[in-house]
């Protein structure tokens, strides 16, 4: 944060900096400012990356398999019915 010319405020910064990460390597921020005619407005966020055994322990991860599933499911019987109503049109 200190190399991006602004005004940033000591809470900002210290926070940049002791904000908690989950991946090997350098920190990595994400920082991003828009131009306003009056002042300096910043957007700051902070994105947490966690290992994929985090995600798929979640109750919402099972839910979300199963809706996938159906919706497959429902496309591939839609489209079977289709072509079943098409052949009976033809063969008319």
């Amino acid at each position: 944060p200190e190399s991006y010319p602004t005004t940033l405020f000591p809470e900002i910064s210290e926070f940049a900096k002791n904000a908690p990460y989950e991946y090997d390597g350098a920190r990595v921020l994400v920082y991003g400012e828009t131009i306003s005619r009056k002042e300096e407005y910043h957007k700051l966020a902070v994105y947490f990356r966690r290992p994929a055994s985090f995600w798929n322990n979640l109750p919402l991860a099972a839910t979300f398999e199963q809706l996938v599933a159906g919706l497959a499911r429902r496309a591939v019987t839609s489209g079977t019915s289709r072509n079943a109503r098409r052949s009976h049109v033809r063969n008319r």
